[in-house]
């Protein structure tokens, strides 16, 4: 996961317990070794009844220990989910590389991740600019445009957002939150770079202000036309086309975060969710939107190889890469095994809600991965 991930306010969460969030366990992603603590899990009495058109929750068949992702075969859903790539790095040649090869296998989105200098990545607006220029189709955005002021002030955010959509023909998906956990944020942003990393009250603001930015700047964006029209009357007047539209997802768990999604987001994240998770995560949303359509995405790890033999090898490697870590959790929520395997994960998530996956494979850049992932989105009727 990358730095500035969000991780919301588990303190006011739909009906959870009080966390203390200096103390709360994080889980991991393995694939980038970063902590979140956003898979709290609901408790049972939190759950709502279920909604009209939703599909019943999906109960998981019992596996044997140690079996990650070899799940029974089950219906495909009648849409399957749009499948995206959460990519990192500092090899621009490379990227181009791996953007080019996505577009290629017919993912989705590709999505950048940003990161303090000095971190995993380069400037994650210039990536996604230079990148716009050498893709035509696959959708482009930040893993999480990390919205701190005195980092880089809401209106120049806005006015990179609104360049990327104009340099990609509109491809530009906007992904932002609330941000990381005080303690994760801070070690990240404040102590090496002076960056202020406020509270979340303040974090939480301080986003609602952007959006309130953002939709200012799209008013105000228009660009003259390479010719003046005519009037009837001999006189030229400019015209001016509106800025491409720009999709806003925004990443929540927290009741708070949770409540401005569903009133100004046209996606909601949530991230490393079972089926059955991911399942009472939707109904909350779909209850706090109250008919307005908004669409779940699920950040989800993968391993996944083209055969079981690959795949074994595969997590060896991250068992030596995470020595003295639980991995089951990581491994029971992720996209892990054959493309079938991966399949059958991808159509259980499918039916409890996701409409679209933003996975996160252990090597980004391998393309033995890209497609055996790419062989699976096949496999649940994707491109």
């Amino acid at each position: 996961m990358e730095p500035g991930r969000h991780d919301d306010d588990l303190r006011n969460a739909l009906d959870l317990p009080r966390v203390d969030e200096a103390r709360a366990p994080p889980l991991r992603s393995v694939a980038h070794g970063f902590p979140s603590t956003v898979d709290l899990p609901y408790t049972s009495s939190s759950r709502p009844s279920q909604l009209p058109g939703r599909p019943p929750p999906y109960t998981r068949p019992a596996t044997g220990d140690g079996d990650f992702g070899r799940l029974p075969s089950i219906a495909v859903p009648p849409a399957s989910p749009a499948v995206a790539l959460e990519v990192w790095g500092d090899d621009a040649d490379q990227l181009a590389a791996t953007a080019l090869r996505a577009e290629q296998l017919g993912f989705a989105a590709l999505y950048y991740g940003e990161s303090p200098p000095g971190g995993l990545n380069l400037e994650c607006w210039t990536v996604l600019a230079a990148l716009a220029r050498v893709t035509t189709r696959i959708r482009l955005g930040p893993v999480i445009a990390n919205v701190l002021p005195t980092w880089r002030h809401p209106a120049l955010l806005a006015h990179q957002a609104l360049t990327v959509a104009r340099l990609s023909g509109g491809r530009l998906d906007l992904r932002t939150g609330a941000g990381a956990a005080l303690r994760f944020g801070r070690a990240w942003w404040t102590t090496p770079h002076g960056v202020d990393y406020p509270a979340y009250d303040r974090r939480l603001a301080d986003l609602t202000r952007f959006l309130d930015t953002l939709d200012e700047a799209r008013t105000h964006a228009r660009r003259p036309a390479d010719a003046a029209a005519s009037t009837d009357t001999g006189t030229t007047t400019d015209r001016r086309d509106s800025p491409p539209p720009i999709p806003i997802t925004i990443a929540a768990t927290g009741r708070r975060a949770m409540t401005l999604a569903a009133t100004r987001a046209d996606c909601w994240e949530t991230s490393f969710a079972t089926a059955e998770e991911l399942d009472e995560r939707r109904r909350h949303m779909d209850i706090l939107a109250a008919g307005r359509a908004v669409t779940c995405s699920l950040e989800i790890d993968g391993f996944v190889a083209a055969t079981p033999v690959s795949v074994d090898r595969l997590l060896a490697r991250v068992r030596a890469d995470r020595q003295g870590e639980d991995l089951g959790p990581v491994l029971s929520r992720a996209l892990t095994g054959t493309p079938a395997d991966a399949a059958g994960r991808i159509a259980q998530l499918a039916a409890a809600g996701a409409d679209q996956l933003v996975v996160a494979l252990h090597d980004p850049h391998d393309p033995g991965a890209l497609e055996a992932l790419a062989a699976a989105v096949r496999l649940v009727g994707g491109p």
